[in-house]
């Protein structure tokens, strides 16, 4: 069975390179959101961003890993795979090369950002990760195949259960830092919704200008902005150098209050499910400060010609 001996033993090393590597940046980006530097001040979102993904990553492949190793283990157990098998032991001495020149690389990368001036405890913390995760793997299929030279078939499903118990419990220690790091999924639901609405809003304004540029005058409500294009219900506004797409506007009217102020100012309002963090960067969209409390919030513009 060498084709199906390979599978396996590819499939289980390309699953253990993921959740190892992604391990180390999740715990890289763990550190740097607790423990955050001054010289990088507004992060946090992208770090936030970046937990949930390596969190996934983690999760999905330490699963299949240890399904993977469970199913070699029980092909080794009714001899479907020999235990000193070339197939094995290429695959495992392979795998363990691949991993070594990637944790050295982290190592040199950590290196240069403490050289660079990074926090010396983040470093340190990281560098302690990586030096976790590699010597727990290289303990393990080392071990694994001076157990195989010497036929220690017994040991070696021992070996394997501790293995993936004290893995386990390390992935499931960094997934709950992860998780309780980071927003609920509820709450990151009403930040996008949120950031969609700032999008509309400023949407709406563009084509204000525009408007007002066009006709030199504000439109009573929004629908007159609808009646004004000449493209039909799902417009492409190529006016004042912008191609903007501000869909179905009888439907923004319904989401979004309008009042003219005066001849060249107006306030628009909507309703937001969260307050804005401004010291995260929250709230910008192409220069405009569209921050915002929870609730209603409005907002006074004046029209400005646009290039």
């Amino acid at each position: 069975m060498p084709a199906r001996g390979a599978f396996r033993y590819l499939f289980l090393f390309f699953a253990l390179g993921l959740a190892a590597s992604c391990l180390c940046l999740l715990t890289f980006a763990l550190v740097d959101y607790h423990l955050s530097d001054p010289l990088y001040p507004d992060t946090r979102p992208q770090l936030e961003e970046a937990i949930r993904l390596y969190l996934s990553v983690v999760l999905v492949a330490f699963l299949l890993h240890a399904f993977m190793a469970g199913r070699i283990a029980a092909g080794l157990q009714a001899e479907e795979i020999g235990p000193a098998s070339a197939i094995r032991a290429w695959f495992t001495y392979l795998a363990l090369f691949i991993a070594g020149t990637s944790f050295a690389g982290d190592l040199i990368a950590l290196v240069y950002q403490f050289l660079n001036g990074e926090l010396t405890s983040n470093v340190a913390i990281k560098v302690l990760a990586v030096a976790v995760v590699a010597g727990g793997l290289f303990t393990f299929y080392l071990g694994e195949m001076r157990r195989d030279r010497q036929g220690q078939l017994e040991r070696s499903g021992s070996a394997l259960r501790i293995y993936l118990a004290l893995a386990g419990f390390v992935v499931f220690a960094v997934t709950i830092a992860g998780v309780l790091s980071v927003p609920s999924p509820s709450t990151q639901r009403a930040v996008r919704f949120d950031a969609r609405r700032v999008l509309d809003l400023e949407r709406i304004s563009r084509v204000m200008d525009c408007y007002y540029q066009s006709q030199a005058a504000l439109p009573s409500r929004l629908e007159d902005l609808d009646r004004w294009s000449p493209t039909g219900a799902a417009r492409n506004y190529s006016v004042c150098g912008y191609s903007l797409n501000v869909l179905y506007l009888g439907r923004l009217e319904q989401k979004y209050q309008y009042r003219v102020v005066d001849a060249k100012e107006y306030e628009l309002c909507a309703n937001f499910s969260l307050a804005s963090q401004k010291s995260e960067g929250q709230g910008q969209v192409s220069g405009r400060d569209w921050s915002h409390g929870l609730g209603r919030s409005c907002f006074t513009i004046q029209v400005s010609r646009r290039e």
